[in-house]
């Protein structure tokens, strides 16, 4: 379960999800070097206001925060991305985070 804080909320608009996993697909299609290029995400959890997601990856029990740069992009280190090993590392990045 997640403990969501900080502002952190879970990702529940089914319109805007797909909104935000759009713009971070047509993020990645030029970059294959980056971290997420091809593999199945889904947005879980965002802070209204700011570019920062939680993705749960394939397979279900890792997750990635991405910041999005709105940008299409090829450089490795964009969007910025950090992958996280299952719930807990999720909870703790929530409770540590600081915009």
């Amino acid at each position: 379960m997640f403990a969501w804080s900080n502002d952190w909320t879970a990702l529940s608009d089914e319109k805007h999800r797909l909104y935000l996993e759009g713009e971070l697909t047509w993020e990645l299609a030029e970059n294959p070097k980056h971290i997420l290029f091809g593999r199945r995400f889904t947005a879980i959890g965002w802070i209204a206001g700011y570019d920062d997601l939680l993705l749960q990856l394939d397979p279900p029990d890792s997750f990635a925060w991405v910041h999005l740069s709105w940008n299409r992009e090829n450089q490795p280190a964009w969007p910025h991305c950090q992958v996280l090993d299952g719930i807990e590392s999720v909870n703790r990045f929530i409770a540590d985070w600081q915009p």
